[in-house]
Protein backbone atom coordinates (compact mmCIF):
# COMPACT_ATOMS: atom_id res chain seq x y z
CA UNK A 1 0.00 0.00 0.00
CA UNK A 2 2.68 2.30 1.09
CA UNK A 3 4.20 2.09 -3.00
CA UNK A 4 0.88 2.72 -4.22
CA UNK A 5 0.35 5.62 -2.29
CA UNK A 6 3.91 6.67 -3.33
CA UNK A 7 3.05 6.49 -6.87
CA UNK A 8 -0.29 8.48 -6.50
CA UNK A 9 1.85 11.34 -4.62
CA UNK A 10 4.13 11.54 -8.07
CA UNK A 11 1.06 11.08 -10.64
CA UNK A 12 -0.32 13.96 -8.48
CA UNK A 13 2.83 16.13 -8.33
CA UNK A 14 2.93 16.59 -12.51
CA UNK A 15 -0.91 17.97 -12.74
CA UNK A 16 -1.65 21.23 -13.32
CA UNK A 17 -1.76 23.57 -10.00
CA UNK A 18 -5.20 24.58 -9.78
CA UNK A 19 -5.69 20.75 -9.59
CA UNK A 20 -3.15 20.08 -6.82
CA UNK A 21 -4.81 23.07 -5.03
CA UNK A 22 -8.11 21.31 -5.33
CA UNK A 23 -6.53 18.20 -3.56
CA UNK A 24 -5.31 20.22 -1.13
CA UNK A 25 -8.43 21.38 -0.20
CA UNK A 26 -10.74 18.21 -0.47
CA UNK A 27 -7.62 17.08 2.37
CA UNK A 28 -8.51 19.88 4.50
CA UNK A 29 -12.28 20.20 4.09
CA UNK A 30 -15.20 17.61 3.25
CA UNK A 31 -16.84 19.91 0.83
CA UNK A 32 -15.46 23.29 -1.34
CA UNK A 33 -17.45 26.21 -0.72
CA UNK A 34 -18.39 29.31 -3.43
CA UNK A 35 -14.84 31.17 -2.36
CA UNK A 36 -12.69 27.56 -2.77
CA UNK A 37 -14.36 27.21 -6.61
CA UNK A 38 -13.98 30.89 -7.09
CA UNK A 39 -10.46 30.36 -6.38
CA UNK A 40 -9.94 27.42 -8.88
CA UNK A 41 -11.20 29.03 -11.09
CA UNK A 42 -8.72 32.21 -11.51
CA UNK A 43 -5.81 29.63 -10.78
CA UNK A 44 -7.01 27.59 -13.91
CA UNK A 45 -7.28 31.02 -15.98
CA UNK A 46 -4.04 32.43 -14.84
CA UNK A 47 -2.09 28.66 -15.42
CA UNK A 48 -4.27 28.66 -19.20
CA UNK A 49 -3.40 32.06 -20.14
CA UNK A 50 0.47 32.32 -19.31
CA UNK A 51 0.71 28.67 -20.30
CA UNK A 52 2.43 27.33 -16.72
CA UNK A 53 3.80 23.79 -17.38
CA UNK A 54 2.92 21.80 -14.32
CA UNK A 55 5.54 21.86 -11.69
CA UNK A 56 6.88 18.99 -11.01
CA UNK A 57 8.65 20.16 -7.87
CA UNK A 58 5.93 21.12 -6.22
CA UNK A 59 5.29 17.59 -4.37
CA UNK A 60 2.12 16.46 -3.22
CA UNK A 61 1.98 14.71 0.15
CA UNK A 62 -0.86 12.05 0.55
CA UNK A 63 -1.62 11.31 4.50
CA UNK A 64 -1.13 7.61 5.35
CA UNK A 65 -4.70 7.45 6.56
CA UNK A 66 -5.81 7.36 2.74
CA UNK A 67 -5.08 3.36 3.38
CA UNK A 68 -5.66 1.22 6.19
CA UNK A 69 -2.45 0.19 8.13
CA UNK A 70 -0.89 -2.96 7.20
CA UNK A 71 0.45 -3.65 10.32
CA UNK A 72 -3.09 -3.77 12.09
CA UNK A 73 -4.94 -5.25 9.29
CA UNK A 74 -5.70 -9.17 9.17
CA UNK A 75 -4.09 -10.81 6.40
CA UNK A 76 -6.61 -13.24 5.10
CA UNK A 77 -5.54 -16.10 2.13
CA UNK A 78 -8.04 -18.18 0.79
CA UNK A 79 -6.39 -21.25 -0.13
CA UNK A 80 -9.40 -23.59 -1.74
CA UNK A 81 -12.87 -24.09 -1.81
CA UNK A 82 -13.78 -27.82 -1.06
CA UNK A 83 -17.01 -30.04 -0.05
CA UNK A 84 -19.25 -28.25 -2.20
CA UNK A 85 -22.59 -29.66 -1.66
CA UNK A 86 -26.25 -28.01 -3.48
CA UNK A 87 -24.61 -25.30 -4.48
CA UNK A 88 -25.83 -25.28 -8.66
CA UNK A 89 -24.71 -28.24 -10.62
CA UNK A 90 -21.05 -28.00 -9.02
CA UNK A 91 -19.76 -31.18 -8.16
CA UNK A 92 -15.80 -31.12 -8.56
CA UNK A 93 -14.32 -34.13 -7.79
CA UNK A 94 -11.48 -31.94 -6.54
CA UNK A 95 -11.31 -28.77 -4.56
CA UNK A 96 -10.49 -25.51 -6.42
CA UNK A 97 -7.14 -23.92 -5.49
CA UNK A 98 -6.26 -20.54 -5.25
CA UNK A 99 -2.55 -20.79 -5.64
CA UNK A 100 0.14 -19.61 -3.59
CA UNK A 101 0.27 -17.74 -0.66
CA UNK A 102 2.38 -15.44 -1.87
CA UNK A 103 0.88 -15.59 -5.52
CA UNK A 104 -0.32 -12.05 -6.45
CA UNK A 105 -3.00 -13.02 -9.53
CA UNK A 106 -5.01 -16.34 -9.64
CA UNK A 107 -6.84 -16.60 -13.00
CA UNK A 108 -9.94 -18.90 -13.17
CA UNK A 109 -11.45 -19.62 -16.40
CA UNK A 110 -13.80 -22.03 -18.33
CA UNK A 111 -16.37 -21.93 -20.84
CA UNK A 112 -19.94 -21.44 -20.49
CA UNK A 113 -21.66 -23.41 -17.91
CA UNK A 114 -18.45 -25.02 -16.47
CA UNK A 115 -19.58 -23.24 -13.11
CA UNK A 116 -17.15 -19.96 -12.53
CA UNK A 117 -21.03 -18.13 -11.30
CA UNK A 118 -21.48 -21.01 -9.03
CA UNK A 119 -17.87 -20.28 -7.02
CA UNK A 120 -18.62 -16.58 -6.75
CA UNK A 121 -22.58 -16.36 -5.32
CA UNK A 122 -20.76 -19.24 -2.54
CA UNK A 123 -17.91 -16.79 -2.03
CA UNK A 124 -20.66 -13.98 -1.88
CA UNK A 125 -23.03 -16.01 0.57
CA UNK A 126 -20.36 -17.18 2.71
CA UNK A 127 -18.66 -13.78 3.12
CA UNK A 128 -22.43 -12.12 3.50
CA UNK A 129 -22.05 -10.24 0.71
CA UNK A 130 -24.85 -7.49 0.74
CA UNK A 131 -25.46 -7.84 -3.06
CA UNK A 132 -25.97 -11.36 -4.07
CA UNK A 133 -27.75 -13.66 -6.48
CA UNK A 134 -30.11 -16.57 -5.46
CA UNK A 135 -28.36 -19.70 -4.68
CA UNK A 136 -30.00 -22.23 -6.61
CA UNK A 137 -29.65 -26.13 -6.16
CA UNK A 138 -28.88 -28.64 -8.73
CA UNK A 139 -32.56 -28.44 -10.48
CA UNK A 140 -31.72 -31.76 -12.32
CA UNK A 141 -31.20 -33.42 -9.13
CA UNK A 142 -34.51 -34.07 -7.28
CA UNK A 143 -32.57 -35.05 -3.80
CA UNK A 144 -32.90 -32.44 -1.17
CA UNK A 145 -29.56 -32.18 0.14
CA UNK A 146 -27.74 -29.14 2.91
CA UNK A 147 -26.40 -25.96 0.77
CA UNK A 148 -22.96 -26.32 2.23
CA UNK A 149 -18.79 -25.80 1.38
CA UNK A 150 -15.85 -25.74 3.14
CA UNK A 151 -12.82 -22.73 2.75
CA UNK A 152 -9.61 -24.01 3.67
CA UNK A 153 -7.91 -20.07 4.43
CA UNK A 154 -4.63 -18.89 6.19
CA UNK A 155 -5.33 -16.10 8.50
CA UNK A 156 -2.05 -14.04 9.32
CA UNK A 157 -0.17 -16.76 7.56
CA UNK A 158 -1.75 -19.98 9.84
CA UNK A 159 -3.72 -22.45 8.73
CA UNK A 160 -7.84 -22.20 9.36
CA UNK A 161 -11.20 -23.59 8.25
CA UNK A 162 -14.31 -22.34 7.54
CA UNK A 163 -17.31 -24.61 7.45
CA UNK A 164 -20.75 -22.47 5.51
CA UNK A 165 -24.05 -24.02 5.45
CA UNK A 166 -26.92 -22.42 4.24
CA UNK A 167 -28.58 -22.19 7.98
CA UNK A 168 -25.22 -21.93 9.78
CA UNK A 169 -24.77 -18.13 11.03
CA UNK A 170 -22.02 -16.29 8.99
CA UNK A 171 -17.95 -16.29 10.15
CA UNK A 172 -16.66 -13.10 11.32
CA UNK A 173 -12.97 -15.40 9.78
CA UNK A 174 -14.30 -14.00 6.28
CA UNK A 175 -15.56 -10.43 7.42
CA UNK A 176 -12.33 -8.99 5.22
CA UNK A 177 -12.79 -10.65 2.28
CA UNK A 178 -13.68 -8.20 -0.70
CA UNK A 179 -15.31 -9.54 -3.71
CA UNK A 180 -15.61 -7.37 -6.73
CA UNK A 181 -17.07 -8.93 -9.85
CA UNK A 182 -19.42 -6.84 -12.87
CA UNK A 183 -23.12 -6.75 -10.44
CA UNK A 184 -20.66 -5.26 -7.46
CA UNK A 185 -19.44 -3.10 -10.39
CA UNK A 186 -22.94 -1.70 -11.43
CA UNK A 187 -23.59 -0.99 -7.41
CA UNK A 188 -20.12 0.78 -7.38
CA UNK A 189 -20.88 2.71 -10.03
CA UNK A 190 -23.64 2.60 -11.96
CA UNK A 191 -26.18 2.89 -9.05
CA UNK A 192 -27.02 5.25 -6.26
CA UNK A 193 -27.17 2.73 -3.19
CA UNK A 194 -27.08 2.97 0.44
CA UNK A 195 -24.79 -0.07 0.41
CA UNK A 196 -22.73 1.31 -2.33
CA UNK A 197 -19.24 1.50 -0.62
CA UNK A 198 -16.38 3.77 -1.67
CA UNK A 199 -12.84 3.68 -0.84
CA UNK A 200 -11.04 6.65 0.58
CA UNK A 201 -8.42 7.36 -2.48
CA UNK A 202 -11.42 6.41 -4.39
CA UNK A 203 -13.65 8.99 -3.27
CA UNK A 204 -11.00 11.72 -3.87
CA UNK A 205 -10.94 11.00 -7.35
CA UNK A 206 -15.05 11.04 -7.08
CA UNK A 207 -14.98 14.35 -5.77
CA UNK A 208 -12.26 15.62 -7.89
CA UNK A 209 -14.31 14.73 -11.03
CA UNK A 210 -17.33 16.93 -9.53
CA UNK A 211 -14.84 19.82 -9.19
CA UNK A 212 -13.12 19.29 -12.50
CA UNK A 213 -17.14 19.27 -13.83
CA UNK A 214 -17.96 22.36 -11.64
CA UNK A 215 -15.01 24.36 -12.95
CA UNK A 216 -15.66 23.54 -16.59
CA UNK A 217 -19.13 24.75 -16.22
CA UNK A 218 -18.59 28.03 -14.41
CA UNK A 219 -15.48 29.13 -17.35
CA UNK A 220 -18.47 28.38 -19.74
CA UNK A 221 -20.71 30.62 -18.31
CA UNK A 222 -18.09 33.03 -17.96
CA UNK A 223 -16.83 33.03 -21.40
CA UNK A 224 -20.69 33.00 -22.53
CA UNK A 225 -20.94 36.43 -20.45
CA UNK A 226 -17.89 37.79 -21.56
CA UNK A 227 -18.51 37.26 -25.65
CA UNK A 228 -15.10 38.97 -27.86
CA UNK A 229 -15.96 42.80 -28.94
CA UNK A 230 -13.89 42.26 -31.91
CA UNK A 231 -15.77 42.45 -35.55
CA UNK A 232 -16.27 39.29 -37.33
CA UNK A 233 -13.90 38.97 -40.46
CA UNK A 234 -15.25 37.64 -43.96
CA UNK A 235 -14.43 34.02 -43.74
CA UNK A 236 -12.47 34.47 -47.30
CA UNK A 237 -10.20 36.82 -45.62
CA UNK A 238 -9.06 34.10 -42.51
CA UNK A 239 -6.56 32.24 -44.62
CA UNK A 240 -4.84 35.72 -46.09
CA UNK A 241 -1.81 36.46 -44.13
CA UNK A 242 -3.83 39.91 -42.09
CA UNK A 243 -6.50 37.52 -41.23
CA UNK A 244 -4.42 34.84 -39.54
CA UNK A 245 -2.69 37.99 -37.73
CA UNK A 246 -6.02 39.56 -36.80
CA UNK A 247 -7.57 36.01 -35.32
CA UNK A 248 -4.87 35.88 -32.86
CA UNK A 249 -5.74 39.05 -31.44
CA UNK A 250 -5.98 38.95 -28.04
CA UNK A 251 -5.44 40.67 -24.48
CA UNK A 252 -1.60 40.46 -24.49
CA UNK A 253 -1.61 41.76 -28.35
CA UNK A 254 1.00 45.38 -27.48
CA UNK A 255 -0.33 48.25 -28.98
CA UNK A 256 3.31 48.49 -30.83
CA UNK A 257 2.25 45.36 -32.51
CA UNK A 258 -1.26 46.77 -33.31
CA UNK A 259 0.17 50.08 -34.68
CA UNK A 260 2.82 48.30 -36.48
CA UNK A 261 0.06 46.39 -38.76
CA UNK A 262 -2.13 48.67 -39.01
CA UNK A 263 -0.02 52.02 -39.70
CA UNK A 264 -0.85 53.11 -43.56
CA UNK A 265 1.91 54.59 -45.24
CA UNK A 266 2.38 55.92 -49.11
CA UNK A 267 3.29 52.51 -50.15
CA UNK A 268 -0.01 50.32 -49.38
CA UNK A 269 -2.05 53.62 -50.66
CA UNK A 270 -0.24 52.79 -53.84
CA UNK A 271 -1.26 49.18 -53.88
CA UNK A 272 -4.61 50.01 -53.14
CA UNK A 273 -4.60 52.29 -56.09
CA UNK A 274 -3.19 49.82 -58.26
CA UNK A 275 -6.14 47.12 -56.79
CA UNK A 276 -9.01 49.90 -57.51
CA UNK A 277 -7.98 50.41 -61.10
CA UNK A 278 -7.45 46.72 -61.72
CA UNK A 279 -10.98 46.08 -60.13
CA UNK A 280 -12.34 48.80 -62.70
CA UNK A 281 -11.07 47.07 -65.70
CA UNK A 282 -13.75 46.33 -68.26
CA UNK A 283 -12.17 43.33 -69.52
CA UNK A 284 -10.07 42.09 -67.18
CA UNK A 285 -9.47 39.25 -69.42
CA UNK A 286 -8.07 41.15 -72.51
CA UNK A 287 -6.25 43.34 -70.31
CA UNK A 288 -4.36 40.15 -68.61
CA UNK A 289 -3.52 39.21 -72.35
CA UNK A 290 -1.64 42.67 -73.14
CA UNK A 291 0.20 42.28 -70.09
CA UNK A 292 1.20 38.73 -71.03
CA UNK A 293 2.16 40.17 -74.58
CA UNK A 294 4.06 43.53 -73.01
CA UNK A 295 5.63 40.99 -70.30
CA UNK A 296 7.10 38.83 -73.17
CA UNK A 297 8.31 41.17 -75.24
CA UNK A 298 10.34 42.65 -72.42
CA UNK A 299 11.70 39.53 -71.39
CA UNK A 300 13.05 38.76 -74.75
CA UNK A 301 14.13 42.06 -75.26
CA UNK A 302 16.23 42.19 -72.34
CA UNK A 303 17.42 38.54 -73.27
CA UNK A 304 18.73 40.22 -77.25
CA UNK A 305 19.91 43.06 -75.04
CA UNK A 306 22.03 40.68 -72.72
CA UNK A 307 23.37 38.50 -75.44
CA UNK A 308 25.05 41.77 -77.42
CA UNK A 309 26.07 42.86 -74.07
CA UNK A 310 28.12 39.64 -73.50
CA UNK A 311 29.53 39.38 -76.85
CA UNK A 312 30.82 43.07 -77.45
CA UNK A 313 31.84 42.43 -73.89
CA UNK A 314 35.81 43.56 -73.28
CA UNK A 315 37.28 40.11 -73.10
CA UNK A 316 35.27 39.08 -76.45
CA UNK A 317 36.70 41.85 -77.98
CA UNK A 318 40.42 41.20 -77.11
CA UNK A 319 39.76 37.44 -78.64
CA UNK A 320 38.01 39.65 -81.66
CA UNK A 321 41.14 41.21 -82.54
CA UNK A 322 43.48 38.43 -81.66
CA UNK A 323 41.74 36.35 -84.24
CA UNK A 324 41.48 39.03 -87.18
CA UNK A 325 45.58 39.56 -86.08
CA UNK A 326 45.78 35.49 -86.59
CA UNK A 327 43.90 35.70 -89.53
CA UNK A 328 45.87 38.32 -91.18
CA UNK A 329 49.26 37.03 -90.38
CA UNK A 330 48.33 33.64 -91.66
CA UNK A 331 46.94 35.16 -94.99
CA UNK A 332 50.30 36.64 -95.28
CA UNK A 333 51.75 33.35 -95.26
CA UNK A 334 49.61 31.80 -97.32
CA UNK A 335 49.82 34.47 -100.02
CA UNK A 336 53.59 34.15 -99.64
CA UNK A 337 53.64 30.23 -100.04
CA UNK A 338 51.49 30.95 -102.84
CA UNK A 339 53.97 33.34 -104.60
CA UNK A 340 56.77 30.36 -104.15
CA UNK A 341 54.94 27.95 -105.68
CA UNK A 342 53.47 29.76 -108.33
CA UNK A 343 56.47 32.12 -108.81
CA UNK A 344 58.00 30.57 -111.85
CA UNK A 345 53.90 29.68 -113.59
CA UNK A 346 54.61 30.41 -117.39
CA UNK A 347 50.97 31.43 -117.29
CA UNK A 348 49.35 34.43 -114.97
CA UNK A 349 46.04 33.45 -112.79
CA UNK A 350 47.85 30.39 -111.63
CA UNK A 351 45.88 29.93 -107.64
CA UNK A 352 42.93 32.28 -108.60
CA UNK A 353 39.16 31.49 -108.34
CA UNK A 354 38.98 30.51 -112.17
CA UNK A 355 42.07 28.73 -112.08
CA UNK A 356 40.81 26.53 -108.57
CA UNK A 357 37.90 26.17 -109.77
CA UNK A 358 39.76 24.37 -113.04
CA UNK A 359 41.76 22.40 -110.78
CA UNK A 360 38.60 20.90 -109.04
CA UNK A 361 37.28 19.60 -112.22
CA UNK A 362 40.52 18.30 -113.22
CA UNK A 363 40.48 16.63 -109.70
CA UNK A 364 36.41 14.92 -110.36
CA UNK A 365 37.55 13.90 -114.20
CA UNK A 366 40.35 12.38 -112.91
CA UNK A 367 39.23 10.41 -109.77
CA UNK A 368 35.91 9.36 -111.77
CA UNK A 369 37.35 8.51 -115.29
CA UNK A 370 41.22 8.65 -115.90
CA UNK A 371 42.37 7.57 -113.11
CA UNK A 372 39.91 6.20 -110.79
CA UNK A 373 41.89 3.86 -108.56
CA UNK A 374 44.94 5.95 -108.13
CA UNK A 375 45.27 9.49 -106.29
CA UNK A 376 45.28 12.78 -107.87
CA UNK A 377 47.13 14.04 -108.97
CA UNK A 378 48.86 10.99 -110.76
CA UNK A 379 52.13 11.51 -111.10
CA UNK A 380 52.76 7.93 -111.64
CA UNK A 381 55.40 6.80 -114.60
CA UNK A 382 53.66 7.12 -118.16
CA UNK A 383 51.10 9.05 -116.53
CA UNK A 384 49.09 11.42 -118.45
CA UNK A 385 47.71 15.26 -118.19
CA UNK A 386 43.61 14.61 -117.25
CA UNK A 387 43.77 18.10 -119.67
CA UNK A 388 45.94 17.87 -122.79
CA UNK A 389 46.69 14.30 -121.79
CA UNK A 390 50.47 14.08 -123.07
CA UNK A 391 52.78 12.14 -120.93
CA UNK A 392 54.03 14.54 -117.57
CA UNK A 393 57.26 15.04 -117.81
CA UNK A 394 59.25 15.61 -114.51
CA UNK A 395 58.57 19.09 -114.56
CA UNK A 396 55.18 18.85 -115.06
CA UNK A 397 55.18 16.46 -111.94
CA UNK A 398 56.39 18.93 -109.76
CA UNK A 399 54.34 21.23 -110.62
CA UNK A 400 50.91 19.30 -110.23
CA UNK A 401 52.42 18.10 -107.04
CA UNK A 402 52.93 22.43 -105.73
CA UNK A 403 49.56 22.91 -107.29
CA UNK A 404 47.71 20.26 -104.80
CA UNK A 405 49.54 21.05 -101.75
CA UNK A 406 48.26 24.45 -101.79
CA UNK A 407 45.14 23.71 -102.73
CA UNK A 408 44.29 20.89 -99.77
CA UNK A 409 47.30 22.81 -97.55
CA UNK A 410 46.30 23.06 -93.87
CA UNK A 411 47.80 27.19 -94.13
CA UNK A 412 45.10 28.23 -96.48
CA UNK A 413 41.67 26.49 -94.49
CA UNK A 414 43.09 28.76 -91.63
Amino acid sequence: MENLLRELEKWFSARQIWLKRALMIILEKDALEENDFQELVEICKKEAVDKIPPENNQQVRLPDALFPDKANSTKLWIKEITNIKGINALAPKNPLKFGEENSPLTIIYGPNGSGKTGYVRAFKHARGFRVTSNLHTNVFDSTKVQQECTLNILINGKPDKVHWTSSDPLSDKLSTLAIYDSQAARVYVNEEHELTYEPAILNIFTKLSIICQTISEMLQNEYEQNPSQMPIIPNELTETVNGKWYLTINYKTTEEAINFKCDWNSTLESELRELSLRLAEPDPVAKAKEYQTLSFNCIKLWKDLKKLYLNLSESKCVEYLELKKESIMKRKAATEDVEKVFADAPLDGVGTETWKLLWESARKYSQEFAYPNDTFPNIAESSRCVLCQQELLYEAKIRFSCFENYIIGELERE
